[in-house]
């Protein structure tokens, strides 16, 4: 069994670890998944969607104020900051860049409806190598984003 740390010095069980674990206590594949799958998604730990992009009001004196701004998409006035986007290496590098962070909280939970979905299926004979590859790479995304 491998076992990773994380930056605060804590061990972390890969995702497939974890789901064997469940299997050796007597779960099958999919309910293993399932259940790790509904722990982690308590875990969550960022700022809830959704996002939105702001455009800048301070003034530029420097190169070092941003120019666009990922905030909380709620309807209040002030909408807690999140991200700051500079535009180092031109404008549509700085557009596409804060649409890519601002879009964030979505890519996750449709990311994770694909991989529920498809780790339901994942235990069925006819599941090809690259589907099961492709279900590897999500739940390592996820946990990439959540950890």
């Amino acid at each position: 069994m491998k076992i990773n740390t994380t930056s605060e010095g804590e061990t972390m069980q890969t995702y497939e670890d974890r789901v064997q674990a469940e299997i050796d206590n007597g779960l099958t594949r999919s309910d293993a998944q399932g259940v790790i799958d509904a722990e982690d998604r308590q875990k969550v730990k960022h700022t809830p969607g959704p996002w939105k992009i702001s455009r800048c009001q301070l003034k530029k004196t420097e190169h070092s104020a941003p120019d666009m701004l990922i905030e909380h998409g709620n309807k209040t006035e002030h909408s807690p900051l999140l991200c700051q986007v500079y535009a180092a290496g031109g404008e549509h590098p700085r557009e596409a860049n804060a649409k890519l962070i601002a879009a964030a909280p979505e890519l996750l939970e449709a990311l994770e409806k694909c991989a529920d979905f498809m780790g339901s299926v994942a235990g069925t004979e006819n599941v090809s190598n690259s589907f099961r590859e492709a279900l590897s790479e999500a739940k390592a995304a996820i946990s990439k984003a959540t950890a």
